[in-house]
This record gives C-alpha cells, sequence and structure tokens, in this order.
C-alpha cells in the first residue's frame, strides 16, 4: 500500500563528490555532512574514512573500468560491519560528475585487502558530445513536462553522465479504479532514443505541495545536448511554510514524557525541556546531525528560506514531530506545518483516532495521539536498527530524521498514505479515509470509506517507511522491477521486525525475539490488514512466487515472494497442503531459523551485497552470502537461506538448476523498442485486434520443451491479476487470435515438463485498421505514416497508441503488429 517513490541523494551530495577526489580531508568530509567533519576526527571515524579511502585506492588500482581517462569512484557512505570488515558504497563519476546508476560495493577486510563485492560499473562512460543546453533550459524543459499549475519550491537541476541503457522507453502503471495496468504516459519516453551508450544530462528535481497540484517529486533526466527528456521518476514530499521552526538552545534539556497512544497503549516519549519549563516533541537523545532539508532546502512558496527565530538556518538536532495544519475552505483554504513545541506539561495525546471534521484539531490533545505514535514509532525504530545491527540512525550518520502527521493529499482531501521522502529525509502520515473528513472546497464533512484506513501511524508502517531511508542509503534499490519489489519487501520485513522488537523482554535489546510477530501489515488500520507475508496473494494482486513476468507488477505487488522468503526463512514452511503457508515449490516444508537471525542475514544482505539493480536471483545471491558470513557455508541457516529461496521458485535446495522458461526476446537490444535492453517491450508483442499470430516461448533446463497457452493468469496462487485485459480465442500450442479490446492483455505458458513452472507476459493489443475499412493491411500503414509528425488535426484511428496524436511509437507499433501478422524483417 504505502505509495512512496524513493528520490535520490546524488543531488544532497553534490559538491561532497565533487570534493572527494582532492584529498583525504575531503573524503572524510564526504563520509559525513559537512556539519559533523569536526566530530569526524573521533578515531573511530577518521579511522574509517581513512580504510574507505584506502579500499578506494586499492579497487581503482586493479580495476580496469576506471582506469580511464576523467573516471573515478568516490564514495557515498561507509560502515563498519560486525567483523570489522569496511563496507564502502561507491559511485563512480566521470570528471567529476556522476553515473547514473553506476555503483559499486566494496568489502575492506582488517588486513587492508579490498575487493569489489558487487558493481555495475562502466567500462568507458565517456559521454557523447558536450552539454549545449544551460541548467535554466534544462528546468523549463522539465517543468513544461510536467506542467505545474500550483506554486512549487526552487528547482535542483546537476549535470551528469547518464548510460543511455536507462532510457525509460514505455512505462506501464496501475490504476487502483479500474484495477488495472496502463500506459504512463508521464513516465514514458516515446521519443527516438539517443544511439549513444552515453550521453551528458540534466537531473533536474521538481518538487511542489498545493491545493492543485497535490505532493509532487519528481526527477527528469534531460538530455544536455537535444532538451529530450530521458527518464522521469515520480516521488513524494512536502514544503509547507512553518508557523513555530524550532530554535535549540544550550539551556534544552532531554526529558521523558507520557504519551497516551492510538496502537501502542500508553508508551514513554523522549522529548526536549525547555527552560522555562515548557516541552517539545523533539527527542535529544537521538541523532547527532541537523536534518538538511530544514537546515539546506527548506523555502517558502516565494523562494526564500526559512529560518529559525534567532535567523540561522533551522539546525535543532534529534528526532522530531510536526504536524500539518489547515482552515479555511475553497480560496480560504490554507495549510502550514506547526512543531509540537511550547507544551505546558510533558504528557501528551489522549489515546484515539484523530477527529478530523471540522478542521483545527492539529494541535489538540486528540491532534497529539497521531504525533505520539509517530514519535514513539521513530525511536522504537531508531533503536532497533541501533541496538540490533550497531546503525546509527536511517543514514548510519546519525542525521535526525522528521514526522509530519496529519498531512493531506492532492486537492486537499485526508488520504490513505504514508510515505517516506528522501529529499525531505523523513516520513508523512495521513489519517485516513474511514472516518469522516473535511471537503476542502465546501468545508463540510466528506463521507467516511468503509473500505478505508485509520491514521497510518501504526508501527510497522512506521518501521517500513524509515526502512525506504535505510535502503536508500545502502543498496540504493531501484524503484521499479525486480528491484523495486525487493525495495518495498524490505520495507515490509524490518517493519513487521520492529513491531515484534518492541516485545522483546527487558535487558535483551540487541535481540529480536525469535517468535510473536504478527505477519498482517497494518492489521490495526483496517479488518485484515493491508498485506499478508505468509500468504501474500490473499490480497487478489500479489505473487506468492517468483516467476517470469513478475517484473510487470506494481512493486508492492511483486514485494509478494521476498515477503513469503522472510516467513520461511524465520518461522518454517509446513508440508501440511491445506496449510495456506503450504508451498508447492517445496512441499516437504523446512525449518526457520527465528526472526533475529533471519532479520541479520537480510539486513547484511542489503547493506553489503545487493547492488541497486537487483533481482531476486541476485537477493539468493547476495542472502547465502550474507549467511555465509555470518554463520558459516556449511551452516544450518545457509541452507535455510536456499530452501526459503526454492520455496518461492527462485533456485533449489541444492542449487540444481530449475526448468526455466519465459516468453521470448522478441525486441532484441538496439531495436526501436528495446534500444537498450531490458525494456517493457523486450518480451512483448505487439499485435492488432481480430488477427491470428503465433505465440512461442522459450525454454531450458529440460530436453522436454513442449508447452501450454492459456490467456489470463495462471490459476489460483499462480494468478496475475493485475492484467485484466483478456480476450480472444487461444489454442494451447499458441495460436491467438486477439478480440477488439485495445490493452495489456495477459497470457501464460506453462511447461510440460514442470508444470509448477510458468511464465506470465502481456501482449500489447492495438487497433492496426488505421484507414476505418475493418482490415488490417499495408494501406494501414500508409494512413498512420501520413499522420506522423502532425501537430494539427489528426484521425483517432492513425493513432494507434491510443493517447490522440501519432509520433515514432505509433509507427512502431504498427509496422511491429502488421509484422506478427504476416511475417517478414
Amino acid at each position: 500500500m504505502f505509495i512512496r517513490t524513493p528520490g535520490t541523494v546524488r543531488g544532497r551530495w553534490r559538491s561532497r563528490v565533487l570534493a572527494s577526489c582532492l584529498a583525504l580531508a575531503a573524503t572524510i568530509a564526504l563520509l559525513a555532512p559537512p556539519q559533523a567533519v569536526a566530530a569526524v576526527g573521533t578515531t573511530a571515524a577518521a579511522t574509517t574514512a581513512l580504510r574507505a579511502q584506502q579500499a578506494l585506492a586499492s579497487v581503482r588500482a586493479s580495476n580496469p573500468r576506471l582506469a580511464a581517462s576523467g573516471v573515478d569512484l568516490v564514495a557515498r557512505n561507509a560502515l563498519v560491519n560486525e567483523r570489522g570488515r569496511v563496507i564502502v558504497h561507491a559511485q563512480q563519476t566521470y570528471q567529476g560528475h556522476a553515473v547514473w546508476g553506476s555503483y559499486a560495493i566494496i568489502h575492506a577486510e582488517r588486513t587492508g585487502a579490498a575487493r569489489l563485492a558487487t558493481s555495475n560499473l562502466a567500462a568507458t562512460p565517456t559521454p557523447a558530445g558536450t552539454p549545449r543546453l544551460t541548467e535554466g533550459q534544462a528546468i523549463g524543459i522539465a517543468s513544461k513536462s510536467l506542467a505545474l499549475l500550483g506554486p512549487s519550491a526552487p528547482p535542483r537541476c546537476e549535470l551528469i553522465v547518464f548510460p543511455t541503457r536507462y532510457y525509460a522507453d514505455v512505462v506501464l502503471a496501475w490504476n487502483p479504479s479500474k484495477l488495472k495496468y496502463q500506459l504512463d504516459r508521464k513516465r514514458s519516453a516515446m521519443g527516438i532514443a539517443p544511439a549513444d551508450p552515453y550521453v551528458w544530462a540534466y537531473s533536474v528535481r521538481l518538487f511542489a505541495k498545493n491545493r492543485i497540484d497535490g505532493v509532487q517529486d519528481w526527477e527528469y533526466i534531460v538530455d544536455a545536448r537535444t532538451g529530450a527528456i530521458l527518464r522521469a521518476t515520480s516521488g513524494l514530499r512536502s514544503d509547507l511554510p512553518p508557523v513555530n521552526p524550532p530554535t535549540q538552545r544550550p539551556t534544552d534539556a532531554p526529558a521523558v514524557g507520557l504519551g497516551h497512544s492510538q496502537y501502542n497503549g500508553d508508551v514513554p516519549l523522549d522529548t526536549t525541556r525547555h527552560a522555562d519549563g515548557t516541552f517539545a516533541l523533539v527527542d535529544l537523545t537521538r541523532g547527532s546531525l541537523y536534518n538538511p532539508y530544514l537546515h539546506d532546502g527548506y523555502f517558502d512558496i516565494n523562494g526564500n528560506q526559512i529560518l529559525d527565530a534567532d535567523g540561522a538556518p533551522i539546525h535543532a538536532i534529534g528526532l522530531q514531530t510536526l504536524t500539518e495544519t489547515h482552515e479555511g475552505f475553497d480560496f480560504t483554504w490554507t495549510a502550514s506545518n506547526w512543531w509540537f513545541d511550547g507544551h505546558a506539561t510533558n504528557e501528551w495525546g489522549d489515546g484515539t483516532q484523530f477527529v478530523m471534521y471540522p478542521y483545527g484539531g492539529e494541535t489538540t490533545t486528540n491532534g497529539e495521539t497521531a504525533a505520539v505514535d509517530a514519535h514513539f514509532g521513530m525511536a522504537t525504530t531508531w533503536d532497533y536498527y541501533r541496538n540490533v545491527f550497531n546503525r546509527d540512525g536511517v543514514d548510519n550518520q546519525g542525521t535526525s530524521a522528521i514526522s509530519v502527521v496529519h498531512v493531506v493529499g492532492p486537492l486537499g482531501y485526508y488520504y490513505d498514505n504514508a510515505y517516506w521522502s528522501d529529499y525531505v529525509f523523513g516520513m508523512f502520515y495521513s489519517d485516513g479515509t474511514r472516518y469522516p473528513g473535511v471537503d476542502p472546497y465546501t468545508g463540510e464533512a466528506t463521507l467516511p470509506d468503509p473500505n478505508g484506513l485509520s491514521t497510518l501511524t501504526e508501527l510497522d508502517v512506521i518501521g517500513h517507511e524509515m526502512t525506504h531511508g535505510v535502503t536508500a542509503a545502502s543498496a540504493g534499490l531501484i524503484y521499479d522491477g525486480e528491484s523495486g519489489g525487493l525495495n518495498e519487501s524490505t520495507s515490509d520485513i524490518m517493519g513487521k521486525m520492529v513491531e515484534t522488537y518492541r516485545s522483546r523482554t527487558p535487558g535483551t535489546d540487541a535481540l529480536i525475539p525469535l517468535t510473536g510477530t504478527n505477519w498482517i501489515l497494518g492489521h490495526d488500520l483496517i479488518p485484515g490488514g493491508l498485506r499478508s507475508m505468509i500468504q501474500p496473494s490473499s490480497d487478489g494482486l500479489s505473487a506468492d512466487n517468483w516467476y517470469a513476468g513478475i517484473k510487470y507488477l506494481d512493486v508492492h505487488y511483486s514485494s509478494g515472494p521476498l515477503n513469503r522468503w522472510y516467513y520461511y526463512l524465520s518461522q518454517g514452511a509446513p508440508s501440511t497442503l491445506v496449510d495456506v503457508a503450504h508451498s508447492k515449490y517445496l512441499p516437504e516444508g523446512m525449518t526457520g531459523i527465528g526472526n533475529d537471525h533471519a532479520a541479520r542475514i537480510w539486513y547484511k544482505a542489503l547493506t553489503e551485497y545487493l547492488p541497486p539493480d537487483a533481482d531476486y536471483a541476485a537477493a539468493r545471491v547476495a542472502a547465502v552470502n550474507a549467511a555465509t558470513d555470518l554463520y558459516g557455508a556449511g551452516s544450518a541457516e545457509v541452507q535455510a537461506v536456499k530452501n526459503a529461496f526454492a520455496a518461492i521458485n527462485v533456485g533449489t535446495p541444492t542449487d540444481a538448476p530449475r526448468v526455466m522458461i519465459d516468453l521470448p526476446l522478441v525486441h532484441p537490444t538496439g531495436t526501436p523498442l528495446n534500444p537498450y535492453g531490458g525494456g517493457y517491450f523486450a518480451r512483448m508483442p505487439i499485435v492488432s485486434m481480430n488477427t491470428t499470430v503465433q505465440l512461442t516461448a522459450d525454454v531450458s533446463n529440460t530436453t522436454d520443451t513442449a508447452v501450454t497457452w492459456q490467456i489470463g493468469g495462471a490459476p489460483g496462487g499462480f494468478n496475475n491479476p493485475g492484467f485484466l485485459e483478456i480476450g480472444g480465442l487461444i489454442t494451447p500450442d499458441g495460436h491467438w487470435t486477439p478480440d477488439s479490446t485495445w490493452g495489456f492483455h495477459a497470457m501464460t505458458v506453462v511447461s510440460h515438463a514442470d508444470p509448477l513452472e510458468y511464465a506470465e507476459g502481456t501482449v500489447w493489443v492495438v487497433n492496426g485498421d488505421a484507414d476505418a475499412d475493418t482490415k488490417f493491411d499495408a494501406i494501414d500503414l500508409g494512413a498512420v505514416a501520413l499522420s506522423w509528425g502532425l501537430n494539427g488535426y489528426v484521425n483517432a484511428s492513425h493513432a494507434i497508441v491510443g493517447d490522440g496524436f501519432v509520433d515514432s511509437m505509433d509507427v512502431t507499433a504498427i509496422v511491429e503488429a502488421f509484422r506478427n501478422a504476416y511475417g517478414g524483417q
């Protein structure tokens, strides 16, 4: 559920990346924000920075991909694991500019030996040509594309090297109202892809939160030579003017208050006591660096930096909880941020659901309840990472995170959402739609939604959102395809472990209870919860196991198999057929290793082995490596990792190959629909309505390559119900005549050799009858070609992609459909 698209840490680290090449002192500064340079002088931090620099030097000297002129590797962050090994996450650069998506994970031993554990470094990332656009022009192009209607924050822009294999191509998006995937025109790049493997480009960040646009957080990659948009990634943030930004003074002291929470009962709260005897929800015991967004990036809608009462940038250190406040309606509607500060007592909240209607209750005792849960949840998650994994906060540098409660969504309505923002370095929580809200246009109460959620500050949700920050600061898993599913699942896993950690026996702070986990995420937000880690498919959308084609699912649904893997690893898999946790891929079942060992294995895999573009196969390799490091090559834990992955159809307990089946590569790398490999169209044929085609499949690791085809998803737990466009007639051997329904049609092909192995894919059905004569023939090709590139009126039937105009995508699509119908090249 929790809709969240991580932003990038590259903008925040840009100046440090450039400076780090100069000297050891700059490298130490790189490993911590500028405010922390003095603190890095401590022996441990300085030693870690020195070892990281030595590891980088060793890798530079031994790796031919770093030998080209201008190519370098600079540290993003570093940590020391339980064995004293330094783990360095590094960014590849060219002439001081980040190479987008090119990273390395370096392991440096106590002996000084260093090796690349995981990398996707470019051999010669020399960009073609020279930048012709200015930063201002790139910002203008991105702004025109996003087309914001309301006020926005000042944009950010950075010159980078962009590997064109990450060209966006065509992107699909889940439409929750129609319960199916549709073409996402905003995130798709449908122009002519650059022919060069690397180009100069600008990374443009645009941010806004207003009544008209809602919350917008976008990174656009703009070709610095041509102005073409190469990639667009959506995210979330908030940028509201504050009423009372905190001013931290030497006389402030840590205090412990009492919170009446909605989901956790009465809880202790670490707060601040001011000299005047009032209190604030600022935790002085957790965090050693100020929040970089509040200090450096907090602007009002006129572009003026927001300062504290002393006229300085906001530099309060510690976990902080704020609320969004609202008043008025229609043209008088306004919103602001309010720190919970100046409180007469150190007792907070009333333990009940926030009463949204009417406006004005955000700062009352009832409004404090969500803040109690958020503040307590931040502290609990911080302690979980610190005590179990020796991690210093979200980024392992002690940076202070913030939480904002009572936020509203697009157009000012309360909604069912919570999210983490890398840009803000914090979390945002709305109050759901299960109870009456406020219509911002009329000021009247909105009707409750019986299927909506209550306030989204449940403890496992908070652990989920903060873990998105941990992932961004470590593996940096790309929020798309299989890596996006792994990203979401990691947050689910650690969110449930944070909730379990809270129930630990006193005196066992370094351990996670072995059992006692509620494996339903968001179980208190709505009856039945949001997602099951035992049987993910019970929501009707998530997958229980890996299969070829899972990358087409929304990341919240492709996360299902890893969630189930973790449950198996921790608690085991039953051999009883009727048990909902039973796995057909491991019918004999397995014994789990408990929460503590399972969490340590996945945390190490996340922070030491997983690359940003990891898929499920890479996740298995990373987890096996992590278990081997922690418990030994022949340990029960290593075998349990293999067993649990086998139970979700990734590998086998003995490492023997499984039968593999997939849709064939119909658009090889270098073709118009898959210029750089790995695109959505790589295995997605395009066909015309009512025209018979022959579908084929690739089968490996068996001599029996026979298959059976069917329309739609496979039954039961195999189903991928997202692609609901199904229709036409198909024979078992794959002769399919689609009906006249435009869209992405689901297909399933099953192996005869192993009926548990299948692939689900999509076929894009377009209306090839461009001249409307009820025939699909060469004349249709001419009709589309005649409209190619016209700016004026275009016959709607010529726009076979379905977006009302004709461009290169329409031409390419109709040629592909014609080739599939009649053959030829």
